[in-house]
């Protein structure tokens, strides 16, 4: 089972996220707070839907973190905010994709299942 973790701080978003990809067959994490680049190496997700406004900092600073890392650059961000300019934000912390909130759920369920198997296609290459 494919393993998704969610940093958001909205629990209501948090929620739905969790059930939706639950439904889908996933496995979820999720964290309202910031995660260290240790931390989400040794949880290890297929996956990390990320907010970039969270309680204590912004989700596109991690991104940037851990695609700086080469223990975790592999792992696919999908940047999801109501942020402005959030493509070009996107493009700067080399998010994998971004969705715009409020984001429609069936593209981010197409989104989510394109990344992962993009994911799973590279790691057999590799």
């Amino acid at each position: 089972m494919k393993k998704i973790l969610i940093l958001e701080d909205d629990i209501d978003i948090s929620n739905v996220l969790r059930m939706i990809l639950a439904e889908e067959g996933f496995a979820t994490i999720s964290s309202a707070s910031i995660l260290s680049t240790h931390d989400v190496h040794a949880i290890n997700p297929d996956l990390l839907i990320l907010d970039n406004w969270l309680l204590d900092g912004h989700g596109s600073e991690l991104c940037g973190q851990l695609k700086a890392n080469p223990l975790t650059a592999h792992i696919p961000v999908l940047l999801a905010s109501a942020a402005y300019n959030l493509d070009q934000m996107a493009a700067e912390c080399r998010a994998d994709a971004f969705l715009e909130k409020p984001f429609d759920i069936d593209e981010m369920i197409g989104t989510v299942h394109i990344m992962i198997d993009r994911a799973q296609r590279s790691s057999v290459n590799n």
